[in-house]
């Protein structure tokens, strides 16, 4: 029998203790209304099964973004009108650029914060 933990999270195959985290430094792009970010990329024998960006605004206003991976990066809250996405452009764990879309589900607004990687670290 399935640990219970499995039957709930039914992607994960590993428990998130198991989980490896390779974090990355970004830089926005001067189109972004952002100020810096940090990603924490969580892995398990390469499969990248959940993504954190901690993004600061130029106002000083921490956003974090919790991204579910399956066959994209997605997010969605109750009740929020918008839905994020996010694309890593090269290696899932050594990616050179990322991007995070935001679309409006009750009209057509779009927009894309394009991101620059610094550089990208295994924690322990």
């Amino acid at each position: 029998m399935r640990p219970r933990w499995m039957v709930l999270c039914g992607a994960l195959a590993a428990t998130p203790a198991m989980a490896d985290v390779t974090a990355c430094t970004l830089t926005p792009n001067e189109k972004s209304g952002l100020a810096s970010a940090e990603l924490r990329i969580f892995h398990y024998e390469d499969f990248v099964h959940s993504i954190v960006l901690e993004a600061r605004t130029e106002y000083g206003d921490d956003l974090p973004y919790l991204f579910v991976c399956e066959t994209t990066c997605a997010m969605e809250m109750k009740g929020d009108l918008d839905r994020y996405r996010l694309t890593l452009e090269g290696a899932p764990l050594a990616p050179e650029r990322v991007v995070l879309e935001t679309e409006g589900l009750q009209d057509d607004f779009t927009h894309s914060d394009i991101f620059d990687v610094e550089g990208c670290r295994d924690l322990p």
